[in-house]
C-alpha cells in the first residue's frame, strides 16, 4: 500500500492538479477589465473581479468618460469648479 502511494498516487495527484489549473487559466482566458457594451458610445463600462477564495468576492462595474477632459472633470472638487468659474467672471467684470 505505501509503494502505491509514494509511486503512484502521489504524481497522478499533482498531475490532477496541474491539469485543474490549465482548465482554469484556459477558461479565464478572455476575461478582460472592459465589458464590451455599445450601449452608451461616450462611455466605457469597465469590471472589477474580486474573490475571496472562500466563497466570498464581489463583482463592480462601473462607467467612465472616453473623453480624457471629462475624466479629469471628474476628480475636481465641485466647490472648486464653481469658485474658478465665478473667480473668471468677476475679473472679466472688473477689466
Amino acid at each position: 500500500m505505501m509503494e502505491l502511494l509514494t509511486t503512484g498516487l502521489i504524481p497522478i495527484l499533482i498531475l490532477a492538479g496541474a491539469a485543474m489549473l490549465a482548465l482554469l487559466a484556459w477558461v479565464n482566458r478572455d476575461s478582460s477589465p472592459m465589458v464590451d457594451e455599445d450601449s452608451d458610445p461616450d462611455h466605457h463600462t469597465l469590471r472589477s473581479d474580486y474573490q475571496s477564495g472562500m466563497g466570498g468576492g464581489s463583482v463592480r462595474t462601473w462607467k467612465v468618460p472616453k473623453d480624457q477632459a471629462a475624466y479629469a472633470r471628474m476628480f475636481v472638487p465641485k466647490t472648486h469648479a464653481h469658485s474658478d468659474a465665478s473667480d473668471k467672471s468677476a475679473k472679466s467684470d472688473t477689466t
